[in-house]
């Protein structure tokens, strides 16, 4: 999964891990891997489909919230190169040799 939302600073994702975690995805793998059947493997696709569904959901509602919080344009770009992994780069000035530094 993409390890959101402590990327961007502490958040209280507690809601979250409890909205994942009672998915049963993991428990529903289990069961199909051992048994082998259709009717677990279709079981555990639906799982797998409800815990995509949940992230989604929950990855859109908390960049949503951040986009509307953000208080300026400065602010909205920072978040957006930090969104896409842009890093910030230093100049280092051309006139002025390396050791003066």
């Amino acid at each position: 999964m993409w390890p959101w939302p402590d990327k961007f600073g502490k958040t209280d994702n507690g809601a979250y891990r409890m909205k994942v975690r009672s998915s049963h995805r993991a428990r529903a793998n289990d069961v199909w891997r051992k048994l082998g059947t259709q009717v677990h493997r279709d079981i555990y696709i639906h799982h797998r489909k409800n815990t995509k569904s949940i992230v989604v959901a929950e990855k859109r509602q908390y960049l949503n919230e951040k986009v509307l919080s953000s208080g300026s344009s400065k602010e909205l770009i920072s978040l957006t190169n930090q969104l896409l992994g842009k890093e910030k780069k230093a100049t280092l000035p051309d006139s002025v040799p390396c050791d003066k530094l």
